[in-house]
């Protein structure tokens, strides 16, 4: 095994899904593209709802180079850390470059970063877009000079908007018959005096309808029968044939989980892991209910391996030192949780 790791100052890094949206969002803010965001599901459109407003823009993304003076401040702090770092100045990267392109006249239509090429796809014909490339381009490389973010070489281009299709007659009134049930649910539970303990679901649509009602484990056996019949009362005028998940949850585990999702400290750590070839780690899963925090990683390891006991003292000791030394995890620092880690073979092996 390596006494080193391998931190990602020169290695590509993934632009995850978290990525996606936060660029989609910032698009939004100057150009609304695309339908708003809703969490309905239909039959006639599940290739469509796939393809959303950041699905015209291509995702890969590179690091710049680190000094060896950067590497030596790099190698001590934890290899999270710098993971979290990496991945904040990918969203910077894209911030920026965005940020330029939402002041110009024209259009954003697709973004590609690759290694040290920005390539920027403007809506217009070829003719407008390039008497304005230069000023383009100058504007993108100060922006990124300024933020010390690389340098990189630009490209724009003149593209055609890809129209984005009505929904239909009945699809529109799916998505305002789920709108309207569930600001119904949330009056209902405002004037009896529930307190929803996650968001509320409500689907009305060919798929199924279904609502999800959770308050605390606090609430009585006939409140919570209560509940049930005001939800029947609801949904009644919507169909008869609604599927309900009412549960009861332990409010401390989910403030637990509240603290941990506010900075994604689950996430970041279990894919820097899994990001550091090192670490063995090939995947994760983990849950807050019931408290406290399990947390299970998975590893290419053999439980007979020689160094399996230094593989999981690797994993412990930088899982607790980002935990305890990191800025971003000062709200979790005290936290109980179970790190559970397997081996190839299926063992628990900590």
């Amino acid at each position: 095994m390596k006494d080193k790791w391998n931190y990602p100052e020169q290695r590509d890094l993934k632009f995850e899904q978290k990525h996606k949206e936060h660029v989609s969002k910032k698009v939004g803010e100057f150009h609304k593209i695309g339908k708003k965001g809703r969490n309905i599901l239909f039959v006639k459109r599940m290739t469509l709802t796939a393809v959303s407003t950041i699905g015209l823009v291509g995702i890969l993304i590179a690091s710049t180079y680190v000094s060896p003076a950067m590497a030596k401040v790099v190698s001590n702090i934890p290899y999270i850390a710098e993971f979290i770092n990496q991945q904040e100045r990918t969203v910077d990267l894209y911030d920026t470059v965005i940020d330029v392109i939402n002041k110009q006249e024209k259009k954003l239509l697709n973004l590609e970063i690759s290694k040290q090429q920005i390539n920027i796809t403007l809506l217009g014909t070829d003719e407008e877009i390039q008497a304005m490339k230069e000023k383009v381009v100058t504007n993108v490389d100060t922006a990124l000079q300024e933020k010390n973010l690389g340098n990189f070489s630009i490209d724009v281009k003149a593209g055609e908007e890809i129209p984005w299709p009505e929904d239909d007659p009945e699809t529109k009134k799916m998505i305002k018959d789920s709108e309207a049930l569930h600001d119904e649910i949330m009056a209902l539970l405002n004037e009896n005096h529930y307190e929803p303990a996650f968001p509320i679901e409500a689907r009305v649509n060919n798929v199924e309808n279904f609502i999800y009602v959770a308050v605390p484990n606090t609430e009585s056996k006939e409140r919570m029968e209560k509940l049930k019949e005001l939800l029947k009362s609801a949904s009644s005028k919507y169909g008869d044939d609604f599927k309900m998940r009412i549960t009861r949850i332990d409010m401390k585990a989910r403030e637990q989980e509240l603290r941990w999702e506010k900075n994604g400290i689950v996430h970041y750590i279990g894919g820097a892991l899994m990001e550091n070839e090192d670490f063995n780690v090939t995947g994760y899963s983990y849950s807050f209910h019931p408290y406290p925090l399990m947390l299970k990683l998975k590893t290419s390891i053999k439980s007979t391996d020689p160094d399996v006991e230094e593989l999981v003292e690797k994993i412990e000791n930088e899982i607790t030192q980002f935990i305890q030394s990191d800025e971003r995890t000062k709200d979790i620092r005290n936290d109980p949780y179970d790190l559970i880690i397997m081996s190839k073979d299926k063992k628990r092996i900590n």
